[in-house]
Order: C-alpha cells, then structure tokens, then sequence
C-alpha cells in the first residue's frame, strides 16, 4: 500500500474529523494518523504520519484545512474569569425561581456508586484519549486515569488514596471534600479495568504498576483486594475487529521476548485504532459488570421521599422568611 497524494490525504483527514466532530469528538493528530491505519487509506508506519503532518500543517496556514478540526490534549489553555455582569434584577428574580425548585435535588444528592461493593476505576495507556475516556468514564460516573505510559509513584499513591475514601479507610464516619460535600466509604472491593496498545510495553505497563500499588497498599496498611483487568486491546479484539497490525518493537528487549512467548505473534496493535463508538461501548460494558442496579434503584427510592419531604418544608413561612432575610 503506497502512502495518497496530498490532496487525497486532506480530503480524507477533513472528513474523518468532520464525523468525528458531528459525534461530539475531538481527534488528536496521532489518532487521525491511526484512523488512517485502521481504515486502510494508508500504511503504518512513520513515513505515513510525517506525510499526514506535513500536509494538515501546511493546508492549515494557508487556511485549507478547519482550525477546530484537531486538538492538542498536553497543552491546555485555561480561561480568566473577567468579563462577566449581570445587572438585570428581573431576570436574576426568574431566575431564582428556577433555582430554589433545584435546591432538592442540588442538595439532597446520593451518587450512583454510593452503597456499591465494588469501587471501580478506568485507566488508559495514553493521554491523546483523554477526551473520549473522560466521556465514557462521565456516563458511567467512574473514576479515570491517564497513565501516559508508566505512571508515576505519586500518582500509584494519590489513585489508592481515593481507593482508600472509596473503602472508608480509617474513618468509618465519612468525609468531607473542599466542596463540604459528605461522602461515606463502604465499597468492599476495588478494580481497575485497563486500556492499553496490545504491544510488549502496553502489557508490561498494568503489570507494573499493579505490582506497584500492590506493594503500596501493604504499605500503607490495606487490606481490602484490589483488581486489574485488561480490557483492551486484547487479542481476541484485535482479530475480531480484523484491526490493522504493526511490528512489535524488539527494542523493547525483556518486554518484547516476554511478549512474544506469550501471545505467539510478533504482531502489535494500536489502542488508537479502536473507534470512539467501540471504547465507549468497552467502558460501558466492563464497568457495568460491576454495578448493583437493584440496590441503587432501593437507595434512589429513598432520596425521592427526601427531596418530597424537603420541598413539603420549603412551604412553611418560616423557611421564607429565613430565606428571604438579609444575611447578617
């Protein structure tokens, strides 16, 4: 397969982001590149990414190719907060009539893995996938973790710290957050579900650090079992999925021989290649395995009573007259 010309690559790197975009994703260049790959417009290969680079970077400053079609997730550019001035006092009185009918579910709030046996977070391997993690992650409210390879101590530390929140470690009354939310550990379990490159590094990097939090945890005195679970790539997704390989690197040395005694191939696969649609559905699938519905669903009765009962007690003159009140 010989690398297009130009004109075709733009063509196609346009419309890839294009449906992309009317999915309400955004795309790395790396993951155009691997688009590309996966959709057999253009060999693996650094050649093939040089000659996607080079030919989006040019389009882009001669204005032939859309700004907004790609994003950079290592560099962020936060915003002030200057400009803002609401003077109207009609408008901020509708809209306070719409805010007070929120304050029950605004204040009377349980999560949906509150009361789970299992506390269950989603790491990936790369940082350019942050955002389609962060979706599918936000959907099923868990935890997320980029590792951006092998991930550092401090960090193996602060995700089994919050492991420890999640399990109610050394303070079975709860906690509270810098928000002054109160929160209330009973999770009996925790499990990792990993995504990473089917490559000889991208199935060292779990083991790794899992070893890593394992010896952590004795550390630091947990008892409570911990999981990982490689959910992607695997092999059997690679070949069902018919997913485009490339050469495992023999650089990779200890890896790359371990690698190759244990799955029989010296072929590798990107985590890239797999589609927005195919990770989100992954996360779904492997994080609901480890959701109680029926308990959830008795502990949301619940907070419906509550939320009724509250508003019943907004009613009363007292708590108008307490809330309408100038603050001292």
């Amino acid at each position: 397969m010989d690398i297009p010309p130009g004109k075709e690559i733009l063509r196609f790197a346009e419309d890839v982001c294009r449906e992309y975009r009317e999915k309400d994703y955004a795309l790395t260049l790396r993951q155009l590149y691997y688009q590309g790959v996966a959709r057999k417009f253009w060999p693996s290969g650094d050649p093939s990414y040089s000659a996607l680079m080079r030919v989006v970077s040019a389009a882009r400053l001669e204005g032939r190719f859309p700004l907004w079609a790609l994003v950079d997730r290592t560099r962020v550019v936060y915003p002030g907060e200057s400009t803002r001035c609401d003077t109207k006092v009609e408008r901020a009185l509708e809209r306070s009539v719409e805010a007070v009918r929120r304050l029950p579910d605004q204040l009377l709030h349980r999560d949906p893995w509150f009361g789970q046996p299992t506390h269950v977070s989603v790491w990936f391997e790369k940082e350019a996938l942050a955002g389609i993690f962060e979706k599918a992650c936000d959907d099923v409210h868990v935890s997320w973790f980029s590792a951006r390879g092998d991930p550092s101590h401090p960090a193996l530390y602060d995700w089994l710290r919050q492991a420890a929140d999640a399990h109610g470690v050394g303070n079975p009354d709860g906690w509270k957050d810098d928000a002054g939310n109160h929160h209330k550990g009973m999770a009996k379990r925790s499990i990792v579900l990993y995504f990473g490159d089917l490559d000889p590094t991208g199935v060292r990097i779990p083991r790794t650090a899992e070893e890593t939090v394992r010896t952590f945890a004795r550390i630091m005195g947990l008892r409570f079992p911990i999981t990982f679970r490689r959910v992607g790539i695997t092999l059997e997704m690679a070949r069902e999925m018919d997913l485009p390989p490339f050469p495992a690197k023999e650089s990779a040395g200890a890896d790359y021989r371990n690698y190759v005694e244990e799955f029989d191939t010296t072929d590798a696969w990107e985590l890239d290649a797999l589609s927005p649609e195919v990770l989100e559905e992954e996360v779904r699938r492997a994080v609901l395995e480890h959701f109680d519905a029926p308990l959830h669903d008795r502990l949301q009765e619940d907070m419906v009573a509550r939320k009724t009962e509250m508003r019943r007690k907004m009613r009363s003159p007292e708590w108008y007259t307490a809330a309408t009140s100038e603050a001292s």
